[in-house]
């Protein structure tokens, strides 16, 4: 079923899949991003200043990591919410219209 409607309301289940594609896309690219990243050792190893800057690179680099991780699981979350949202439409359809 693609469009589920009645008083007025509709919605289109379809886009709602094709939108958590577009998030499942967007979590991937993040992903790939995030693994794409230098780890610690390399960062250490490629070390030519003080201390304090290789500190701050590295805490930089986490913090990085750290969000891309969270991005991932959030956009993750969104494309499984979309398509339950579409399957919950069609499947309860009589009920909500």
């Amino acid at each position: 079923m693609t469009k589920i409607s009645g008083s007025g309301f509709s919605v289109n289940t379809e886009t709602l899949r094709s939108d958590a594609d577009t998030w499942d896309e967007q979590t991937a690219n993040v992903r790939k991003g995030r693994e794409g990243l230098p780890c610690q050792p390399a960062l250490i190893g490629a070390s030519v200043g003080g201390e304090d800057i290789m500190g701050q690179a590295l805490e930089l680099l986490d913090t990085y990591v750290t969000y891309c991780s969270q991005g991932e699981d959030q956009f993750g979350a969104s494309a499984v919410s979309l398509r339950k949202a579409a399957n919950d439409y069609e499947d309860h359809e009589k009920e909500i219209f």
